[in-house]
């Protein structure tokens, strides 16, 4: 089954959000964050997890032959839904 086109933008947020936290894990550990760009990696973090379990649900839902709207928007904070 192919993905709808809202699933597809929410994959490509995902894949902007783990470039950033991976960036910013890399500069935690050649020098430390600021608190800034503690915080920063804390919100991306929790986006990202918020992001995931959202593309999930609707999978599941979908697979299941219900309607994935229900979910809720993809990721808090992008127009997906």
């Amino acid at each position: 089954m192919q993905a709808p086109a809202k699933d597809h933008f929410a994959l490509n947020h995902i894949q902007e959000l783990v470039a950033e936290e991976h960036c910013l894990y890399g500069q935690a550990t050649r020098g430390g964050l600021s608190d800034a760009e503690r915080a920063r990696l804390n919100t991306v973090t929790v986006a990202l997890n918020r992001c995931r379990d959202m593309l999930r649900q609707r999978r599941e839902f979908r697979s299941a032959e219900r309607d994935p709207s229900f979910t809720g928007n993809l990721c808090p904070g992008r127009p997906f839904s």
